[in-house]
């Protein structure tokens, strides 16, 4: 692995510029907010990232389209959340910061296609992102960069923190669930049940093919119980379809390759005042 890509999970980052910005009670400071949080990501490896990726997601997506349920708990941002929006992505088009956002589907999704091609690069990645979704993506040359504790979750740490391997991570959330995606999982079972199963069983097929022998009578009854609409089965799979990544045939990269992030308000902010 000679190179590194950095893949930044752009509405993630944005939306911790947006409150910290209101923090200070400034909404220009979101675009200056943004471009630090960049600058701390790139820092973590500044020697060894050759490509940067900037994803965003599409307002419009497919799980929304298959499951009305999906996220709609979530509150409807403020009213000025998406003002320094354009100009942001303004200014890394002028940088020459490949973007990515594609209609349809959500930058999940994209960042996971972006991960599939880099690897067929033999580039060592590093998704900037505090979603824990990302820990599926982990592998010996894949880690994941927490933008608000700037600490990073490789291979051997994820392990370390939950005894499963990072590809089975998607069964763990299925069965949890995630409530601030609106995913039900399985009533009952909590993070450390789902990792207890995950272990024992390797993913869920297994487990609903086996006897469930290495389970208590209690979690084998919330693994199973059907009353009235809820199948806790049927809603371990569809959790999963909400949780799984899905491929996309992206267009190769216009530009990829890291310029210097140097985070000057004269630059970034050259078109706006403090007044």
């Amino acid at each position: 692995m000679n190179n590194r890509a950095l893949i930044i999970d752009g509405n993630n980052f944005y939306n911790i510029a947006y409150y910290s910005a209101k923090k200070k009670g400034n909404d220009q400071y979101v675009a200056i907010r943004f471009f630090e949080k960049i600058a701390e990501a790139y820092d973590v490896y500044k020697n060894e990232f050759k490509f940067l990726f900037i994803v965003w997601d599409s307002l419009n997506n497919d799980r929304k389209n298959e499951n009305k349920e999906y996220k709609a708990n979530r509150k409807e941002k403020p009213e000025d959340f998406y003002n320094m929006m354009p100009y942001i992505v303004d200014t890394l088009i002028m940088r020459e910061i490949q973007q990515y956002k594609i209609d349809g589907f959500e930058g999940d999704d994209i960042i996971y296609s972006i991960v599939e091609m880099c690897k067929l690069k033999n580039y060592s990645i590093t998704v900037a992102s505090a979603d824990h979704d990302m820990y599926q993506l982990i592998d010996t040359y894949i880690n994941i960069y927490d933008p608000y504790d700037k600490k990073i979750v490789d291979y051997k740490k994820f392990i370390e923190l939950y005894t499963i391997k990072p590809n089975q991570w998607k069964y763990v959330k299925a069965l949890m669930g995630d409530v601030s995606d609106n995913i039900k999982g399985v009533k009952g079972i909590g993070e450390k049940n789902a990792i207890k199963l995950i272990y024992e069983y390797s993913d869920l097929d297994k487990f609903y093919s086996s006897n469930m022998d290495k389970v208590s009578k209690n979690v084998k009854k919330l693994m199973t119980i059907v009353d009235g609409d809820y199948n806790a089965k049927e809603s371990a799979y569809n959790s999963l379809n909400m949780v799984n990544f899905r491929k996309i045939e992206l267009p190769y990269p216009e530009f990829a390759v890291i310029n210097p992030i140097k985070v000057n308000k004269s630059l970034y902010m050259e078109n706006y005042s403090d007044e």
